[in-house]
């Protein structure tokens, strides 16, 4: 029987008990087993280091409350958790720095709702889920899964959602017996997934999802949620989403999801939402009516994304010049591939690590969660052949150099229509390229959660876990390390595989003359259709994009590069350059034409982060939630906020964040505050 595996760094710390490591706290020299967990040594050293959330005896408590923060002066700025902190060999650290007492006390202060602003009436009661009408039959759907195998978890409850509408008591009962776990822990990880409903609806197992995103309102969103509410009436559950991605083509959009089909259908556009002809206007596959815009200043010269030749000669040329896994690694390298997906890491040293690793369970994974509001540079990517292609093969070749025949495809949900034309690919891939032909792609689909967008709650979602990033890694260790299943995983972002085969075809000189291209979304007031530039990172501007799709800066506002965690662009004068120290604000671009109301864009934008969240952070949880209801009594009553705590939680958030959801929100509260007292202001 398959079960979680230990992490890497567990295991390193178990077995180096025995050894010891020398290291300095507040000027002091302790010794201290290796592995030890950094808070355990600090106060054996009666050192004070306050907690809330950690308990000795329990190894899997800590790393919520962010109290026991400490500073790293390897990292200076930089602020861990020193209850999930092993200790290392000449480790340095700060318990008593200006910034962590700071830290500390405003930590505080939100974990224990010390602040008025931090109380707010308790929610009614939510009511227990009712025993199921009817006893759901799982046998035939979990026969095709492997008994006993914790990772099947999530695949069995979307089969189990797919035939009935939803996921009763007694389904979860027979999944936890299915896969070997215990029925509450199956319900736990449900519950972090939007689309996987815990209960027969009075109102119809059928489930309409209304997209709320900035191009939606845009679009008439509200309008389009009037109309088909009083239309439906009783006879579906309605929702709101914060993205559903498909809705580019024609806003506003709706997901609409019936029970005894393995498939969603949309609909979408204000004319079709008007006729309220639903089964005629409803569809499988939107129309694309994206307008590719390749970038024009280098011409012809440019290696674009929509090369003439024909796809199956770059990929012949690529593995021919693919004569090592090192040389792909080198020449990866040489061309200055980043990862695409927002953290801009070199891309050939996580090849790299992975090849390394000195075991043969590795994993490669590519994230096609592209749950960030704004961004659709992924779907546009794998809902044309050319463009699955490429990633496929990428993923392929990545699997040979760093030497694994497991490759996983992770698709969110919203996008599952085109897991049957991705599994198609693979076949003619295989087919088509004997090389690789032993390995075993698996698309797995999400559910509807964001943040199983970031690389370790998505390990988990696979595994079979709650879709929440994993508290419990060091800083130092990477996916490369410790990744899928506890083993070495390259995770790279669709964009980034679809880049690997035109790398590998081209000649480095000609990557390097004119730079690798980049795909960013352009949506919003002004752009009549979605549009889709290629264009390089070297000396990009807001100024230039703008220039190349012809819209007049007089006709903008403001506009949102990057997605809803980013803050709003309003100073044309100050380039905002997208080379390659400034990854993470590349693609997507919203435009905000003079009429917008930016105060409520903001208050959408803070909401989003709200409900997002995966609520183990303290400082992200309470501090996005106190955001929110501090701009709305702004706006609503003119009411003052407490400014000085409002900044303060706004630090911690941004410095304390488990991961990049966290560490946004920080940068974002304090412009959504410093707009709103501006416009008080006037």
């Amino acid at each position: 029987m398959l079960r979680k595996m230990e992490p890497i760094w567990a295991r390193c710390a178990r077995t180096m008990a025995s050894k010891t490591v020398t290291l300095v706290v507040d000027g002091q020299t302790l010794t201290a087993p290796s592995g030890a967990l950094l808070i355990d040594v600090i106060r054996k050293a009666k050192i004070k280091v306050p907690t809330l959330c950690y308990n000795p005896r329990n190894p899997d408590s800590g790393g919520a409350c962010k109290v026991c923060v400490v500073e790293d002066l390897a990292r200076p700025g930089v602020p861990i958790m020193s209850c999930r902190t092993p200790v290392r060999e000449g480790m340095k650290v700060d318990t008593k720095s200006e910034m962590i007492l700071q830290l500390r006390e405003t930590n505080r202060t939100i974990a224990l709702k010390k602040h008025p602003a931090l109380k707010v009436p308790k929610p009614a009661k939510k009511s227990e889920v009712p025993a199921d009408t009817k006893k759901q039959d799982i046998a035939s759907l979990a026969a095709k899964y492997q008994k006993g195998r914790r990772e099947y978890t999530l695949p069995l409850a979307i089969d189990i959602a797919d035939a009935a509408g939803y996921v009763g008591k007694t389904a979860i009962a027979a999944i936890a017996e299915h896969v070997g776990e215990d029925p509450a822990a199956v319900g736990a990880v449900l519950d972090r997934y939007m689309f996987l409903p815990r209960e027969e609806s009075q109102a119809g197992n059928t489930h309409v999802f209304f997209c709320t995103c900035h191009n939606c309102r845009m679009r008439g969103a509200q309008e389009a949620m009037s109309r088909l509410g009083q239309a439906l009436g009783k006879s579906c559950t309605v929702h709101t989403v914060n993205w559903l991605g498909v809705c580019v083509n024609d806003a506003p959009a709706a997901m609409i999801k019936r029970p005894g089909r393995a498939h969603v259908e949309y609909l979408m556009g204000m004319d079709r939402i008007r006729t309220l002809e639903l089964e005629r206007q409803l569809t499988l596959r939107p129309e694309n009516r994206v307008r590719f815009f390749p970038y024009s200043r280098f011409g012809a010269k440019f290696a674009s994304l929509t090369a003439a030749m024909p796809f199956a000669d770059i990929r012949r040329n690529a593995i021919a010049s693919a004569k090592s896994g090192d040389e792909v690694v080198d020449k990866i390298m040489e061309a200055g591939l980043k990862g695409r997906g927002g953290g801009g890491f070199p891309t050939y040293l996580k090849w790299k690590s992975v090849r390394q690793a000195r075991t043969d369970r590795k994993y490669v994974v590519c994230n096609a969660d592209e749950g960030l509001p704004s961004n659709f540079k992924d779907w546009w990517t794998l809902s044309q052949p050319h463009g699955r292609e490429a990633v496929l093969t990428g993923m392929a070749i990545c699997a040979k150099v760093v030497g694994t025949k497991k490759a996983y495809l992770y698709l969110r949900y919203e996008y599952r229509n085109l897991a049957e034309e991705i599994k198609a690919a693979v076949k003619t891939l295989k087919e088509q390229t004997p090389e690789f032909a032993d390995i075993d792609f698996e698309v797995r689909l999400g559910a509807g959660t964001y943040i199983a967008g970031e690389e370790t709650a998505q390990f988990e979602s696979i595994e079979g876990g709650q879709p929440i990033p994993r508290k419990n890694r060091p800083w130092y260790m990477y996916s490369t390390e410790s990744g899928l299943f506890g083993q070495p995983t390259v995770i790279n972002n669709v964009e980034t595989f679809a880049n690997v085969p035109y790398i590998l075809s081209h000649d480095i000189s000609q990557i390097n003359e004119v730079g690798l291209p980049k795909l960013i979304g352009i949506v919003g007031d002004g752009v009549k259709q979605p549009l889709m530039l290629e264009c390089s990172l070297a000396d990009l501007t807001m100024e230039k994009i703008l220039a190349e799709i012809g819209v007049p800066t007089k006709d903008v506002q403001a506009a949102e590069v990057g997605g809803a965690t980013e803050p709003l662009t309003t100073d044309w004068k100050r380039r905002i350059s997208f080379d390659k120290n400034c990854l993470s604000p590349v693609g997507s671009v919203v435009l905000f034409g003079p009429n917008r109301d930016l105060n409520q864009v903001y208050r959408d934008k803070l909401q989003f982060m709200s409900d997002e969240g995966c609520k183990q952070c303290v400082p992200c949880r309470e501090g996005s939630s106190l955001m929110c209801r501090g701009l709305e009594q702004l706006a609503r009553s003119g009411e003052k906020i407490d400014e000085k705590f409002f900044r303060e939680v706004a630090f911690a958030a941004g410095k304390c964040g488990l991961c990049g959801h966290g560490k946004a929100l920080g940068p974002l509260m304090v412009e959504a505050m410093e707009r709103a007292g501006r416009k008080k202001a006037k």
